[in-house]
């Protein structure tokens, strides 16, 4: 009867440890990446019904928050959302990208400090760097002008700007061996991206190389 019930036991142990392990891995490799999908599908509904000049509205704080959260599996997503053209999305990405703590896409970040059209882009970028690498800027003497801190921000431009980027640049040059390789397509002229789908239903995720 003892042995009965001990045995009883050990083998609930071994259900709830089973049913957890398969919970788990249920919702990392299974409910995560469909989550990804339907958040990227929404992101790319928006960037064809919104104008540029305006902020998506509908369901958009929601699926950004959920990318934001979600952390470092939603990169190749928020990576993927830099070949569209809308603005607000693309801003939405590169704080993404920060948020990812993924230092691969480092060079990304980089990159979008040059940002060809939109100056809230290149800002985002140089918050989201700050937020990835927990590199203290305000301590750079590069951004001191006349024993002042450049103040930035979204007016940030012209030759206090080109001072950021230099002070980016500068950090990755000190930096960039402890940071793992680019494994993402490259964006911003380095390796032009296919023009995406107006209609983009069932689509797959890209990848790292």
């Amino acid at each position: 009867m003892l042995r009965s019930m001990k045995s009883s036991k050990k083998n609930k142990v071994y259900f709830l440890i089973v049913l957890i392990v398969v919970l788990t891995l249920g919702y990392r490799f299974v409910y995560v990446p469909v989550k990804i999908k339907y958040c990227l599908l929404k992101l790319y509904e928006a960037s064809t019904i919104y104008p540029f000049d305006e902020e998506p509205r509908f369901g958009y704080p929601g699926v950004c928050e959920y990318l934001y959260k979600i952390g470092k599996p939603a990169t190749p997503a928020l990576v993927h959302l830099l070949r569209l053209q809308h603005p607000y999305l693309r801003e939405f990405a590169v704080r993404g990208l920060g948020y990812s703590r993924d230092k691969s896409v480092a060079e990304i970040l980089l990159l979008a400090l040059r940002d060809p059209q939109y100056q809230a882009i290149r800002t985002t970028a140089h918050g989201a760097l700050a937020t990835l690498t927990d590199y203290d800027y305000s301590r750079d003497p590069i951004l001191y002008v006349d024993d002042r801190l450049i103040l930035i921000n979204y007016r940030t431009k012209g030759k206090e700007w080109e001072r950021v980027v230099k002070m980016w640049e500068e950090w990755w040059e000190r930096n960039k061996e402890s940071y793992p390789p680019q494994r993402y397509p490259l964006i911003y002229g380095i390796s032009q991206p296919p023009k995406p789908n107006p209609r983009p239903i069932g689509f797959s995720l890209p990848r790292g190389n």
